[in-house]
């Protein structure tokens, strides 16, 4: 806040303000990226007395916002006057002898004397909108001033009971119990619950023990079965031919297969070749 010397100057730095009763409304989060900057430009144009009397052409508004289309300007002032954030003083007007720029009056700030209109306060977007979409979008991200953890009076999380190694999930997360909000309920979180299970650990790749052993038994298999017996285990344990035989020909040990080929080949050698499994 600016401090007022005995004279009624203000010693403060110049500012553009936006109160944020206009920050908040529906109408201002309805509008575009563009209609945001548009809407500070004019208020810019505002020196405390000369409201309604803001005068600015489409092609000087597209110079303020750095746009070559004036177009975008013309669309950003279009949208800013249906919101009711700003009204028409004066229509523009182009003639051969007669022209002049339109002159707009910021809704919510006095003007001629008179306090503010506020047309935007009732301002409501239509259904199935982009402007009803962003006023739903950003109801739920609304700022919060004064938010801190003494709010929070709950976190609890429930790990995982899966005996499995391989299954270290987050079974339940249950975050941020506010028993008193210090805002209003449409921006506060009452209850969150996370629940995540895994079932992708088959796809995880087997250790070297376990590939080492399954190699061993699908050999001792094929050995037993005889010709055409790696084709037929191949199909039985559900892994493709040519990686099962890259597989069973590898001595460096740098390819393995899942945890999940590896049980099934494992199981398909233990199955029909009557093996015991290598201790």
């Amino acid at each position: 806040m600016s401090r007022v010397d005995q004279r009624g100057r203000s010693k403060g730095v110049p500012h553009v303000r936006v109160d944020k009763s206009v920050f908040h409304s529906g109408a201002y989060r309805a509008c575009s990226l563009a209609e945001r900057a548009m809407l500070l430009e004019v208020v810019e144009l505002h020196n405390g007395s000369n409201n309604g009397s803001l005068w600015l052409s489409v092609r000087d508004a597209a110079r303020r916002l750095g746009v070559s289309d004036p177009n975008t300007a013309r669309r950003a002032l279009r949208g800013l006057c249906e919101k009711g954030l700003l009204a028409v003083s004066t229509p523009g007007y182009f003639t051969v002898k007669t022209r002049h720029a339109t002159c707009y009056r910021i809704t919510f700030l006095p003007a001629n004397g008179q306090g503010p209109t506020s047309e935007f306060r009732n301002w409501q977007p239509a259904e199935k909108t982009p402007e009803a979409v962003r006023v739903a979008a950003t109801a739920k991200g609304k700022l919060r001033c004064g938010f801190s953890s003494s709010s929070v009076v709950k976190i609890h999380t429930e790990a995982a009971t899966d005996p499995d190694p391989r299954c270290s999930s987050v079974l339940k997360a249950h975050t941020a119990f506010v028993e008193k909000p210090q805002f209003s309920s449409a921006t506060s979180v009452l209850d969150s619950h996370t629940h995540i299970d895994c079932h992708t650990h088959g796809a995880e790749k087997a250790s070297s023990e376990a590939c080492k052993t399954a190699a061993g038994l699908a050999r001792k298999w094929i050995e037993r079965e005889g010709a055409g017996a790696q084709g037929r285990l191949a199909g039985l344990a559900g892994v493709h031919p040519s990686k099962l035989s890259r597989f069973l020909s590898d001595t460096s040990g740098r390819r393995g297969l899942t945890v999940e080929q590896c049980d099934r080949l494992r199981d398909a050698a233990l199955s029909r070749g009557h093996l015991r499994a290598v201790a």
